[in-house]
């Protein structure tokens, strides 16, 4: 990753406390310029971690942050995404840059808008949008460099709607294009590359225990087997041995007293099946809006 300088958006987040506790330097420059609008911005707001570096002189007796290269291991700020966003999703890209896609401003929009991080340059610039306005769906890098984007859910005049509509998104024209459908509706489900090159859609809201594998070279859904129990906001991990490891979850739809699930199961692409595994020693019974990562 490059070095970059600290600009006076990060003077603006981080002040003089930072600079003063990660360079332990005196006489500094106490700027507190405010962003558009004078307030802090907090929305579309995003970071960085820094690479390490010495500080740049000023010339001054008067050392200024945003001379300055940010230490290593240290969280500072970078630009700021065209749109705030929450239940979206962010995929790394073969170019190295991130695709942000969708979500949801926290008031009452949800965003069918999309857009590109540059790393080499700290910025965020709008890419195409999908087809749909999405959030809670789900987004996958696929071998060929493409990103698939699934279902999700839509707000419209009536209400909510679920979706099981999918696009896919080509990083070299910068357009969505739509896809073949799901067999189901789906939010707050999982969606895993497999080695086979297909993705496993696994789960979802409203008690689902299907799944089925999205192919690629077709760009077809197929059913495969079921879960062995019906649940959402679950994890899935791709296991070295080209298994996938399903954990947690609630069962039911209405989380006010649901049942957490503590009954783990695998899922075997060459049999196209899951079968229970060893149960989670817990005292909580189970997790859901947990983390699970390969060691």
């Amino acid at each position: 990753m490059a070095q970059h300088k600290l600009s006076s958006l990060a003077v603006m987040l981080i002040g003089a406390f930072a600079c003063r506790a990660n360079y332990g330097l005196v006489g500094i420059e106490e700027s507190q310029t405010q962003g558009p609008g004078g307030g802090a911005g907090r929305g579309g707001g995003a970071e960085s971690v820094g690479t390490g570096g010495t500080p740049g002189a000023t010339g001054s007796g008067v050392v200024s942050c945003s001379d300055m290269v940010a230490p290593k291991g240290v969280f500072v700020p970078t630009g700021r995404m065209t749109a705030p966003r929450l239940y979206h999703t962010a995929t790394l890209l073969p170019n190295g840059k991130v695709l942000i896609a969708g979500g949801y401003d926290g008031s009452i929009a949800i965003f069918a808008s999309a857009e590109l991080y540059d790393p080499s340059t700290g910025t965020f610039a709008a890419t195409g949008s999908m087809s749909v306005a999405r959030e809670h769906h789900t987004a996958t890098l696929l071998p060929n460099g493409k990103v698939l984007i699934t279902g999700g859910d839509h707000e419209t005049p009536g209400g909510g709607v679920t979706l099981a509509s999918a696009e896919v998104y080509d990083p070299s024209a910068g357009t969505f294009t739509a896809t073949g459908s799901m067999s189901a509706a789906r939010y707050w489900y999982t969606a895993t590359l497999l080695p086979n090159g297909k993705v496993l859609i696994a789960g979802a809201a409203d008690g689902h225990a299907s799944a089925e594998l999205y192919d690629p070279s077709t760009g077809r859904f197929m059913a495969t087997g079921n879960m062995v129990v019906a649940r959402m906001f679950h994890r899935a991990t791709l296991l070295g041995n080209g298994k996938v490891l399903i954990v947690g979850g609630v069962p039911e739809q209405n989380l006010n007293g649901g049942a957490l699930d503590a009954s783990p199961e695998l899922y075997d692409p060459n049999a196209g099946t899951f079968a229970a595994t060893r149960t989670m020693t817990t005292i909580f019974g189970g997790f859901y809006h947990h983390t699970a990562t390969l060691l």
